[in-house]
């Protein structure tokens, strides 16, 4: 059996204590340390970046979030 992780993320926020630059550091931090302590799981990553973000993620799927 496969474990499922869905993570979210704001990486390129407008408003916030955390630069992108940090926002990005600490989602990459989450998702190795998903791959680290769940091997095999995958991964679904749900970002609701104002912009949207291109950057390059471990990840199984992105779901960019649609802003109305």
């Amino acid at each position: 059996m496969k474990n499922l992780f869905i993570v979210s993320s704001n990486i390129n926020c407008v408003n916030g204590v955390f630069t992108p630059e940090e926002r990005y550091v600490q989602t990459q931090n989450t998702l190795q340390s998903i791959r680290t302590r769940a091997p095999g799981s995958k991964i679904i990553i749900i970002d609701n970046s104002n912009e949207e973000f291109t950057g390059e993620l471990d990840v199984d799927h992105r779901v960019p979030f649609e802003h109305n």
